[in-house]
């Protein structure tokens, strides 16, 4: 049962080993670990078969305190701005005590947008600023009304904390370290192929030559080559498709669409599918987004799972019957494994939270 006792850890999922780490800190400081809710560990997070969104949702409303271990995974988890915009707008409220700790994968010139402008005060998590939990851990006391620990114990404590977290943070750090490099290779790849795709062009409405098929071929299998380094496989994120102008999207698409008319062949690629939906989903054009989530459903072989579709069945407004029977389809020829359980849950998700008629 939920108290106004309680304290509420918002954190990515990726750094649930951080999250448990504090929540461990937090029950030294005299805090039952049943009075925290922290959704990576067990016993401590959503029962049973209890609903993730709604419970979450529910536990935040509820808590007295709210902590935010913001990282660079938190900044790009739309669950995690969600739920940082809910407890701002509690705590203006005076309804929740808010605490927002920047993680040391990113500096405090990176919190930017919402976080930066609605926030002024933040905790900075790493080695260098130990103190900043002492003086963290007198004022959730006092809002708990909880007898401050003495000194050496507080000191033991934040010891045991940075101690428990020096590898994780440092992991952080590589991690984001890695993704930059991969993205700055990726963007050197992408021009590349992009030039790759203007010359293909060119070289297919200036040459009559019976080799042109082959050439289009090439160009077909270059855009999809393209979309993969823009993530097709993970579909699109908002962010990213905002980076890249509308222009050069329905161009490759366009073209990706008509080489496969002119060629009479189809794409079997579900990624691609999928990318290309999201595409139109973020143009606003859900008609053809809808045309091309369905192929991707079908399409696929392997998990489909609720987080990797959500952002569409979240958009989609229309009539649910095609795709329901398309999950339904897979569920049934599907063998009992994890592959038929991700068609299940995204099928029952469809069906218990969606307006589906």
């Amino acid at each position: 049962m939920f108290s106004k006792r309680n304290i509420f850890i918002s954190h990515s999922s990726e750094n649930k080993e951080i999250a448990l780490q504090f929540s461990a800190f937090l029950a030294g400081l005299g805090f039952p670990k049943e009075n925290i809710f922290c959704s990576s560990i067990i016993g401590q997070g959503i029962q049973g078969n209890e609903e993730l969104n709604k419970k979450i949702s529910e536990s935040i409303k509820k808590s007295k305190a709210i902590i935010f271990l913001i990282s660079d995974d938190f900044l790009k988890s739309s669950y995690c701005m969600e739920e940082l915009g809910v407890g701002w707008y509690l705590s203006q409220n005076k309804k929740v005590n808010c605490f927002y700790f920047v993680l040391p994968d990113i500096k405090l010139d990176e919190v930017k947008g919402f976080v930066n402008s609605k926030i002024k005060s933040f905790y900075l998590l790493d080695d260098a600023h130990k103190n900043n939990m002492g003086e963290f851990a007198e004022i959730l006391s006092s809002i708990f009304k909880l007898k401050t620990i003495k000194h050496v114990a507080m000191s033991n404590l934040e010891d045991t904390f940075f101690s428990s977290t020096h590898s994780l943070f440092n992991t952080i750090i590589d991690k984001k370290k890695t993704i930059k490099e991969k993205e700055e290779n990726d963007k050197i790849e992408i021009d590349k192929l992009k030039k790759r795709i203007e010359e293909l062009s060119d070289a297919v409405e200036n040459t009559k030559i019976k080799n042109s098929r082959d050439l289009e071929f090439e160009q077909f299998k270059t855009i999809e080559k393209l979309f993969f380094l823009f993530g097709a496989t993970k579909g699109l994120e908002e962010e990213t498709y905002k980076k890249v102008s509308k222009q050069i999207w329905f161009i490759a698409i366009n073209r990706w669409k008509k080489i496969q008319t002119d060629l009479n062949i189809e794409s079997n690629n579900s990624y691609m599918c999928k990318f290309v939906s999201w595409v139109y989903m973020y143009d606003k054009n859900m008609v053809e987004s809808y045309t091309y989530f369905t192929k991707y459903l079908r399409l696929e072989k392997s998990q489909i799972y609720l987080y990797n579709v959500e952002n569409f069945l979240r958009a989609w407004e229309g009539d649910w019957k095609e795709i329901l029977a398309i999950l339904q389809e897979k569920i049934r020829e599907e063998e009992e494994g994890i592959v038929k359980d991700s068609y299940v849950e995204t099928y029952n998700y469809i069906k218990n939270n969606l307006d589906v008629k």
